[in-house]
């Protein structure tokens, strides 16, 4: 009995936190300010006697988390502002006429605190959903951000019946690279990797680190032709980036373009895992090119999102084009 009540509770404050999100901010501080002359109409109705001051809480944190923290600020002060004029117009009566002032002043404090404290919290949620979104050494998505984001994509890209394509990247003798001159190294080759993925793609494009250096990048409404063009940008830019670092690696990508939405995010990511891997076993960095419909799609991935144990197998029936020509598969040499 005590469940379902709480359940609708929880309901209804994820529907009235998705309503505040879809507005812009002009509407939402707009809401507050109509809030507070409710509050203050309600308040004169009501006399002195009732006191209704904690009730200003709302616009105030209404204003600091959906618009911002000088927002909730300035309700703040417009809350106490009407507070005071409500009590004086209410013909309340005090010894002295500083007492009114002096408890508009503690409102004002109390409003203002709540205020920081609640963009403090704001603050600290946004630094943790960074961190637990971001991989801490690069900056880029991690595997979690990528799997929620690349969802939402593919929901689009089947809704508006766009194409899709995934590049999986991996970094060839990455291993070298640490043996010979350190994980430091290491590590600011990885940084580079993601700057340059991220100045050779859309704004709106993901990138994301998958493994330890591998890296999926996602590009909404591209087709064949496009993933071409934007592919080779992409080993342009990679190549020029390592010549410039010093960095003996290469670069093997798999390229699996959508013309239909495949299932999951995982399933494009095991596709294109395993074109990667093809060009792995075939000499390494290269990039691997195919085009799927419903028909050559799996149904499911079996291997979890941001691993790399996709084989080396094509599809069958089908031709793989690498950046150096088109070679068959499937059962022949």
């Amino acid at each position: 009995m005590s469940v379902r009540p709480a359940i609708q509770v929880k309901e209804a404050v994820a529907r009235w936190n998705a309503w505040l999100q879809a507005r812009t901010p002009r509407q939402v501080f707009s809401l507050s300010l109509l809030s507070i002359l409710g509050l203050a109409a309600i308040d004169h109705a009501t006399g002195y006697e009732i006191s209704l001051s904690v009730l200003y809480l709302g616009p105030v944190s209404l204003a600091t988390w959906y618009v911002s923290p000088r927002a909730g600020l300035l309700t703040s002060v417009l809350s106490a502002m009407a507070w005071l004029t409500v009590d004086h117009t209410a013909g309340h009566t005090y010894s002295n006429s500083l007492i009114p002032l002096w408890n508009a002043s503690v409102r004002l404090g109390f409003f203002v605190v709540t205020a920081t404290l609640l963009a403090s919290v704001q603050q600290q949620l946004a630094a943790l959903n960074r961190l637990a979104r971001c991989d801490p050494l690069t900056g880029a998505m991690n595997g979690r951000a990528f799997a929620e984001e690349g969802a939402r994509l593919l929901a689009l890209g089947e809704r508006h019946r766009e194409p899709m394509t995934l590049a999986y990247v991996d970094l060839d003798n990455f291993k070298a690279v640490n043996d010979t001159l350190g994980h430091a190294a290491g590590d600011r080759l990885l940084g580079a990797v993601v700057a340059a993925l991220r100045r050779s793609v859309r704004d709106y494009d993901l990138v994301a680190r998958l493994g330890g250096d591998e890296f999926a990048i996602l590009m909404p409404r591209v087709g064949s032709d496009d993933a071409r063009l934007s592919t080779t940008r992409i080993r342009e830019t990679l190549a020029k980036t390592v010549e410039q670092g010093g960095w003996p690696v290469g670069f093997s990508i798999g390229v699996a373009t959508f013309k239909t939405m495949p299932p999951s995010i995982d399933v494009a990511i095991q596709v294109a895992d395993t074109l990667m891997y093809v060009v792995k076993s075939g000499g390494k960095n290269n990039a691997l090119f195919e085009e799927y419909d419903e028909s050559a799609l799996p149904l499911r991935s079996d291997a979890p999102l941001a691993s790399s144990q996709g084989c080396s197998r094509g599809v069958p029936g089908r031709s793989r084009e690498t950046s150096a020509g088109r070679e068959p598969v499937g059962g022949e040499a």
